[in-house]
């Protein structure tokens, strides 16, 4: 089953974060959907965030056999305007 979480989930612009993988199960491969049109294939991938908004994630995990779990979190993520 796809889970993860980030630290910090909300802050200023620009906004860089870590993504933590909390799937269970035995996942093999890892696939990020930042919600900006980019993405990343590590299991724990960091991400900045230049542009304000709300941003929601999905990531979606594969098994040995091809099996796979997505998890999205609407609006996951949110940046406000940096100073």
């Amino acid at each position: 089953m796809a889970d993860f979480t980030a630290e910090p989930t909300f802050g200023n612009a620009p906004l860089g974060l870590q993504f933590l993988d909390k799937s269970t199960g035995k996942p093999t491969r890892w696939v990020w959907r930042f919600g900006d049109l980019s993405f990343s294939k590590e299991q724990n991938p960091v991400w900045v965030y230049f542009i304000p908004g709300s941003y929601t994630i999905m990531l979606t995990v594969y098994d040995e056999e091809g099996a796979s779990d997505t998890l999205t979190k609407e609006a996951f993520i949110q940046v406000r305007p940096g100073f």
